[in-house]
């Protein structure tokens, strides 16, 4: 098999992967006995390349000696942004009824909860 064969592989697995996946894992994964560690890197190496002529927003990061797929700094305003936005979350009248049992007359159990408003506090 060819490397350019191996790129949308290899490009699925990293980016499927919840932490830094490693040559290792990656070789180890796609089981064929020609591609080797150094391969890997070359891949990630072509990929980085194709993505930065495409102007894409993100690229594969070595990391924790693995590969992860990761946003390019020059977005790290934006995405700081759209991470303190504040969100409003509303309580239902239940769960407000039940934090306030809590508050007042903690420690509390969940049986003595639902002994105060007679109805089941499991949810």
């Amino acid at each position: 098999m060819d490397l350019q064969e191996y790129k949308p592989i290899v490009e699925a697995l990293i980016f499927a992967s919840q932490s830094p996946l490693t040559a290792d894992k990656i070789v180890e994964v796609i089981e064929d006995e020609n591609l080797k560690k150094g391969d890997v890197k070359e891949i990630v190496d072509v990929l980085n390349n194709e993505y930065e002529k495409e102007g894409r927003a993100f690229k594969i990061f070595e990391l924790a000696g693995g590969y992860e797929f990761r946003t390019i700094s020059e977005f790290g305003d934006y995405l700081r942004r759209l991470y303190s936005i504040k969100k409003s979350f509303k309580l239902s009248k239940s769960a407000l009824e039940t934090l306030s049992i809590i508050a007042y007359k903690q420690p509390v159990t969940r049986i003595e909860i639902e002994m105060i408003r007679n109805v089941a506090a499991a949810y």
